[in-house]
């Protein structure tokens, strides 16, 4: 990928770019490949005949065809296998998961019902002891979680009308084929004469949405009617914070940046398939195993290239404005705070309220389409009810403090963004308030930055590398994922890259805008991109090798490879290299475009993924061809969707901020850019009154 980037023939690096794609695709997906040694197709076939011995993660019967009947219900079954250590097939099933991470339980199963098919069956021809509520549900934290999370399907009359009936099916059948015996616990139940009621909050959002919707064609119109008295001040406005191209034509490449990582992200987001209900999930315990695919973990480290860039735009910024210098008062250093952050902020809540208000009052009702499946609650519901009960903690960026605290985990991204902005813009006020104290600043918080999350990981004994295992996400909430938690989602843990953006922004301010030190530095990293790539390649490979090892100090050291060398490579192979030599094809209007609604992008791309794979009607059956369908589908469509609450939504508010920032700064601050807006919007707004005097007239 930085080869890639590197790149200054566009030819060049789209055969590099798609020969990377289609080679990673293949290599971590692809069976035939995987298997075709001899010695590979062995290990399957006996992981295979272990499966066909024990239970299925996943059965269902045929929803379409069930529902055809008068009285048809569709129940989805939480099972857990009770031990029993005389028997042989338990002991394959105990043994198969605890022997590593990357293995599914297979005493932790569900099952999709008809509930048509059991109900003569179980009453007539099973011997059965009668058994109570208590006694037939497991006593564990997935019940406990299953209770709230499909807590909206388990007020339904059908889940009480079949439990008791489903409870005795499903041990029937672990008696007769496996001679063990289960609790269950019915998640939901699907009944076309109980469908789901749309709670009035369904018909507030539905509202809400039109008006947005009306007011953006009516404000288009209205700028429609007086562009040709306003069109050079209006061309001039400023549209949003990531709007690098238009103040510094020198980092134009960002967008293309910017836009290759957005389409990492939601490939790297393919992995939530393995959490899904799976046809074949030997196929992904096997593939897992190989290096390739141990050493493809490691690009969860690219998440930490967008806190780069956000340390970089937010020094880019501040300078620009120069708002502190060591003459202004406390007082002044405080409003300059204050009004950044709060201009952050309002950049960040309007789109996050907009996606949980679409989350939690109208994704569930999608599931009425008779596209999507019966499988639909099971992926969307859990998410649907964090949305509604844990909206809050979106709201205050707190989503990443720990798990099972956000609507939608990939949000805590969000959260982490927003602390360690407020963190660096404290540390810029007060080293501009101060300038003798930056030095020491600095030192500081990349010393933290280095060793704290080393530290962390030694002393809790975390994994080397932030990796989900299969078993923790299944049920549809997070759980035993304490490296996670600590080296992945909170602020402390990309502390360091944030501060890698600041350092990038003092080294253009200060030196790389010059042509001067441009040459220079740009003659020393030419050669050097090869190199990066041989070293990342090196310490993926060696993390592929201590992700298997147990906790100890050599795995706490690794966070310092992974987390913070590999992001000093690719910092300097690509951003310090194209800030001296050029943006190459980097800045393709392309780019631009995908690169204005990245921020779009990566909040709904998840819930396009979830919307994709709830229109299969079975467990999925994996494949390198099913991967790379739902990847390209996933992509396509999110960077479609994204348009709408980009131009409905951020873009507007973001422009009306700008107008707010540039009215409260100093006439002798205001670029001559700047000037133009602010006029702009104020002689609209004079017409404006105009003529709603001339109309009461």
């Amino acid at each position: 990928m930085a080869c890639c980037l590197q790149d200054e023939n566009i030819f060049t690096c789209c055969f590099c770019c798609y020969s990377f794609w289609l080679c990673l695709l293949e290599q971590m997906y692809s069976s035939i490949w995987l298997f075709s040694l001899g010695a590979e197709f062995i290990q399957l076939h006996a992981l295979g005949a272990t499966y066909l011995q024990t239970p299925p993660l996943y059965t269902a019967d045929n929803y379409h065809q069930c529902v055809v009947h008068q009285r048809a219900t569709y129940c989805m079954v939480y099972v857990e296998i009770q031990p029993d250590n005389g028997s042989e097939i338990w002991q394959k099933i105990k043994g198969n998961h605890s022997s590593t991470k990357f293995r599914y339980r297979h005493d932790q199963v569900y099952r999709g019902i008809c509930a048509i098919n059991i109900k003569n069956h179980s009453s007539q021809t099973l011997n059965i002891s009668p058994t109570n509520a208590h006694s037939k549900n497991p006593h564990s934290d997935n019940v406990h979680m299953a209770k709230e999370l499909w807590k909206i399907s388990r007020r339904q009359k059908s889940i009480g009308l079949y439990e008791q009936q489903l409870h005795e099916h499903i041990n029937e059948e672990m008696q007769t084929k496996y001679n063990l015996s289960a609790k269950t616990f019915v998640t939901y139940c699907e009944n076309p004469k109980e469908p789901l009621n749309k709670e009035p909050s369904y018909y507030y959002a539905i509202s809400l949405l039109i008006a947005i919707g009306i007011l953006n064609i009516l404000s288009t119109i209205f700028d429609a009617y007086f562009k040709m008295q306003y069109t050079k001040n209006r061309s001039n406005i400023e549209y949003g914070y990531y709007d690098v191209a238009h103040k510094f034509p020198d980092l134009s490449f960002m967008d293309g940046f910017r836009s290759i990582l957005s389409f990492v992200i939601v490939f790297e987001h393919m992995n939530l398939i393995q959490f899904l209900p799976l046809h074949n999930p030997h196929f992904l315990e096997k593939s897992i195993t190989t290096s390739f695919a141990l050493s493809m973990i490691h690009m969860v480290a690219c998440i930490e290239l967008f806190f780069v860039m956000s340390g970089l735009f937010l020094y880019l910024k501040f300078d620009q404005n120069g708002l502190i210098t060591k003459q202004s008062s406390l007082k002044e250093c405080f409003k300059v705070y204050g009004r950044m952050m709060a201009s952050r902020y309002l950049r960040y809540m309007p789109s996050i309220l907009l996606l949980i208000l679409f989350s939690s009052s109208i994704l569930l009702y999608l599931g009425t389409v008779k596209f999507l499946s019966p499988l639909w609650r099971h992926l969307v519901e859990p998410n649907v009810v964090m949305c509604q009960n844990k909206w809050w903690s979106n709201v205050f960026m707190v989503s990443n403090l720990k798990f099972n605290n956000y609507c939608w985990l990939h949000t805590w991204y969000i959260a982490a963004d927003f602390q360690l902005y407020a963190i660096f813009l404290f540390i810029l006020v007060l080293s501009a308030k101060y300038p003798q104290w930056k030095k020491y600043l600095y030192t500081l918080i990349g010393v933290l930055g280095i060793l704290l999350p080393s530290a962390i990981s030694y002393i809790k004994k975390l994994d080397s590398v932030v990796t989900m295992s299969f078993e923790n996400y299944r049920h549809m909430y997070v759980k035993n994922a304490e490296t996670g938690e600590h080296m992945y989602i909170s602020s402390y843990a990309n502390l360091n890259a944030f501060f890698v953006g600041i350092i990038c922004g003092e080294l253009y301010v200060k030196y790389l805008k010059h042509d001067k030190y441009k040459r220079l530095v740009g003659d020393f990293l030419k050669p050097l991109p090869p190199l990066g790539c041989l070293c990342i390649a090196f310490i993926w490979y060696l993390g592929s090798k201590l992700i298997l090892q147990e906790a100890s100090i050599w795995t706490a050291l690794f966070a310092i490879l992974y987390k913070n060398v590999v992001v000093y490579i690719v910092v300097t192979i690509v951003i310090l290299r194209k800030m001296c030599m050029g943006s190459g094809f980097l800045s393709l209007p392309i780019f631009r475009l995908v690169a204005r609604i990245s921020y779009q992008i990566y909040l709904w791309h998840v819930i396009v993924l979830h919307i994709i794979l709830g229109s299969y009607k079975q467990p999925l059956n994996v494949t390198g061809l099913l991967m790379s369908k739902v990847f390209f589908a996933t992509y396509i469509s999110s960077v479609a969707l994204a348009l709408v609450p980009a131009v409905m939504v951020e873009y507007p508010i973001a422009e009306i901020l700008n107008v707010i920032e540039i009215k409260k700064r100093p006439k002798n601050q205001k670029t001559e850019r700047q000037k133009l807006t602010y006029t702009a919007f104020e002689n609209i707004g004079t017409l404006h009154r105009k003529i709603y005097m001339n109309v009461g007239k």
